[in-house]
């Protein structure tokens, strides 16, 4: 498994704002990657931001903060002098004295007084200690970082607490960013340019900031030192672009190094499985029925589980890599094939485990505490974890835009005699909003600036005044028809099961190609997948699954 994982691939946060028009993988622009690096800097409309993932479960991965005795030094003096793989400034300094850090347990600075945040790293421990917390230092705390702000606590946006009439947190400034997932195996380590809004680095707002990191997957985030602070360097490289024109001197850093047989900072428990008594015989591989996974079910090693359109198969294969396939093509994998394995389990609380011939757990979805849970193999190629509520607890994200095509073989009948897609003669349709959340029904439309929301809030499609269709979660875009710039008129739910944007001159300039299909409407769904459905089946979507 690589070490430093892309952020960027297809989250939610291509940019902050409403001028924002494609994801963030339609916005990248340059990326580094090797055995142990995969870094992206993306570009979204008037920002440059810089991610990077670290697994912090990766064999001989460490953190490296500042000692007392490294001194002050540019961020690539430090990344040099430790030999990092990426490293970034620190945290807040008093008129150049930091607040309270540490490297190796050798604590320094000026002591905590509840003003500031802590990131604290040893053997198996990775926590983040809130802004308004008295900070106590423990022997398991060999590595500290003091930031000035928490931004998210809990999975939750500090809004209520974050100053954001003042100064520090008003101001689109150069931020430092740092974050930690839920399961604490993953930090986030993210530097947003600012201070030159027409080179198209405009920073961000405290706000900004703390929905950014929301939208990345942090459970707990801390800003740390910013404005022209802010640096990240990455196998040597400065890859940013520092606000005062040349790099800063700053009092405390953070890298990330390989230190061969190290403990690292993973959890003591990487994986709840289901207890399983070691004298109690393996599971009997049960393969699931027509597209599900039951639970207390299992597959063995070349066992597999079937969509029931046929066309997706879910493989434990005899490698010890599990396989999500349509047809021959491989669309997803647990990346264990080398690993022995013995069986896949759908335990009972929910959890789904792949297991070695001695029980110890190899992989898994990290989804225990969610007992009766089913896996499903669906018809649209996405493989997904639902609790008996429905509700989705993981996926693999392979939904594909197109299913299963019809079998038979020669086209049914259509009842009209012209099913073209966009009749040139026919006027364009009269703007309607959609009658319910989340709908947008057959035979509806949705003029410039109207907009249909998912019925949890959370997720909004909008036909945009520019010309754009764009699916936002929150305040970031996920998804768009890339039709900016373009006068439109309606984004129409046609009868024939067509769903297309029309110019304000009638021409109709983008799809989803999907008529002969009447009656057929358009889902904005609360797990962020816009689906148009014909019946029960899925005839297109957006591929924002999952979120």
């Amino acid at each position: 498994m690589r070490t430093l994982l892309l952020a960027a691939m297809t989250v939610a946060v291509a940019g902050c704002g409403p001028d924002a028009e494609a994801t963030l993988t339609e916005a990248a622009e340059s990326a580094t990657s090797s055995s142990e690096l995969s870094y992206r800097a993306v570009r979204p409309p008037g920002r440059s931001i810089h991610v990077a993932e670290i697994d912090l479960c990766e064999a001989g991965i460490e953190l490296r903060a500042t000692g007392p005795s490294d001194g002050t030094r540019t961020v690539s003096s430090f990344a040099a002098m430790t030999g990092a793989i990426i490293a970034i400034n620190g945290g807040h300094s008093w008129s150049g004295a930091p607040s309270v850090s540490a490297h190796g347990g050798q604590f320094f600075g000026r002591p905590d007084q509840g003003d500031v945040g802590q990131a604290v790293f040893g053997p198996g421990v990775a926590e983040f200690i809130h802004m308004h917390a008295s900070y106590g230092a423990a022997p398991t705390h060999h590595e500290v970082l003091s930031g000035l702000l928490t931004l998210v606590h809990d999975g939750v946006a500090q809004h209520e607490v974050l100053p954001h009439a003042e100064y520090t947190c008003s101001v689109q400034h150069p931020r430092t960013l740092l974050g930690l997932s839920a399961d604490k195996r993953k930090l986030f380590m993210v530097v947003v340019d600012g201070r030159a809004p027409n080179s198209g680095r405009r920073g961000m707002t405290c706000r900004e900031a703390a929905d950014y990191m929301v939208s990345l997957g942090a459970h707990w985030a801390l800003n740390l030192d910013g404005g022209g602070s802010s640096e990240m360097v990455v196998n040597g490289r400065i890859v940013n672009v520092p606000s005062d024109g040349r790099e800063r001197p700053v009092p405390t850093h953070l890298a990330v190094v390989r230190t061969p047989g190290a403990r690292g900072h993973c959890p003591v428990a990487p994986v709840q499985p289901m207890p399983m008594p070691m004298p109690m015989p393996m599971p009997a591989p049960t393969p699931g029925a027509c597209g599900v996974l039951a639970p207390d079910a299992s597959l063995g090693r070349n066992e597999s589980v079937t969509s029931c359109n046929g066309r997706f198969a879910f493989v434990h294969q005899g490698d010890g890599n599990v396989v999500l396939y349509d047809g021959a093509s491989a669309r997803w994998s647990s990346r264990t094939n080398g690993r022995s394995s013995g069986v896949l389990v759908m335990q009972s609380d929910g959890n789904l485990v792949l297991y070695s011939p001695a029980f110890a757990p190899l992989w898994n979805t990290r989804t225990a505490g969610n007992d009766a849970a089913r896996l499903f193999v669906q018809d649209d190629g996405n493989v997904v974890l639902r609790a008996p509520t429905g509700r989705v607890l993981w996926s693999t994200g392979t939904a594909v835009a197109q299913p299963d095509p019809t079998p038979a073989p020669t086209p049914t009948p259509a009842p009209t005699p012209a099913p073209t897609p966009t009749p040139a003669p026919t006027p364009t349709p009269t703007p309607t909003p959609a009658p319910s959340c989340g709908l947008l029904a057959s035979d509806a439309a949705l003029g410039p600036n109207q907009s249909v929301t998912s019925c949890d809030g959370r997720f909004t499609l909008v036909h945009q005044g520019d010309g754009n269709v764009v699916l936002y979660q929150g305040p970031f875009p996920i998804w768009s028809t890339n039709t900016s710039g373009r006068a439109t008129s309606s984004f129409a739910m046609q009868g024939d099961g067509n769903l297309v944007l029309y110019a304000a001159s009638g021409a109709a300039i983008w799809s989803s190609r999907t008529s002969g299909s009447p009656g057929a409407f358009l889902a904005i769904q609360d797990d962020g997948n816009v689906v148009l459905y014909s019946g029960a089946r899925a005839l297109w979507t957006t591929r924002t699954c999952c979120r």
